[in-house]
């Protein structure tokens, strides 16, 4: 069944639940947080699956906040195409101002950040970055969801693997 109850205020795709199971199953997280799914449901399995969603078309990959070794390396990966890096972080004032890195300051608040995430890799997939660096974010109620959609866009962008549309 699909409940559609028009455009999502959190940015991110919607929590799929398999509920045709005992426990149910959770199959992609979304905004709303893996505590309050169980407070109304009980007990549920948390081996996400398959869902698919959005994958820039640059390589993303996703660093730990003030990762300046990655990003450098990135640079410098980038610097034979003469193509910038994009970087999405809350915390810009961590990175040196570089004409090759085009910084992208998200919101400190999860909720906003998540209801920024896709438009912001969009942008960068639209200044034609040869490479999208993320900062991890806190893995805590709609964190859970952000990174899970990070560590699937990286893998699904991984040489040899077409990315999902």
């Amino acid at each position: 069944m699909l409940l559609d109850a028009g455009r999502a205020g959190a940015g991110i795709e919607s929590t799929i639940l398999d509920i045709c199971q005992s426990p149910p199953r959770l199959i992609r997280s979304g905004a709303v947080p893996l505590a309050d799914i169980e407070a109304a449901l009980g007990k549920v399995e948390t081996q996400e699956g398959a869902a698919t969603h959005y994958v820039p078309r640059a390589r993303l990959v996703v660093v730990k906040r003030g990762d300046r070794e990655t990003i450098r390396r990135l640079l410098s990966e980038s610097a034979p195409a003469g193509k910038q890096v994009g970087l999405v972080t809350s915390h810009p004032q961590l990175h040196c101002r570089n004409a090759s890195l085009l910084v992208k300051a998200m919101p400190a608040d999860l909720s906003a950040y998540a209801q920024r995430l896709f438009g912001v890799l969009r942008e960068l997939d639209d200044e034609g970055v040869a490479c999208i660096a993320v900062e991890e974010v806190e893995e805590e109620g709609i964190g859970v969801a952000i990174m899970d959609r990070l560590r699937r866009a990286a893998e699904q962008g991984l040489p040899g693997k077409p990315p999902e549309r």
